[in-house]
């Protein structure tokens, strides 16, 4: 799903029946990267919450913009395992606008912190200057 537009309709119906050898090795490298490897086969319905979030990120790496756009990416994931996601997304996208939460994540993960609160802009900074004090205030 994540390259449909990058190719044609015959190919598409093809892969769809049988994914061709390259893209099969591709899905499995970054399935692999996700700790989802025995999870190839398995039906979108079948997985948990954080499975699903994690093959979502997989179809994102896939895709292989430069560009993310994300929201709450790691929200279903323990602390170990979202922060390496994070560090997968940090690495491979040039450029990422995602929303979190979690303030030690975005301070950990971010170049700039905008904080929006009652609809405007409250905080914009990078990310070296704040502490987790300094944006806490924004979820009061």
């Amino acid at each position: 799903m994540a390259r449909l537009e990058q190719h044609n309709a015959l190919y598409n119906l093809a892969t769809l029946i049988r994914p061709f050898k390259a893209d099969r090795e591709a899905v499995t490298a970054i399935l692999g990267e996700l700790d989802m490897s025995d999870k190839l086969w398995s039906p979108a319905a079948r997985l948990s919450g954080g499975q699903r979030q994690r093959a979502a990120i997989g179809r994102a790496l896939y895709r292989n913009a430069n560009m993310l756009l994300a929201d709450e990416p790691v929200s279903a994931l323990d602390g170990p395992l979202a922060h390496k996601v994070m560090a997968l997304l940090r690495d491979r996208f040039n450029t990422s606008i995602v929303a979190l939460h979690d303030v030690e994540l975005a301070l950990a993960y971010s170049n700039r912190i905008v904080g929006i609160q009652d609809g405007k802009i409250a905080l914009d900074e990078p990310s070296q200057s704040l502490t987790a004090a300094d944006i806490r205030p924004l979820y009061d």
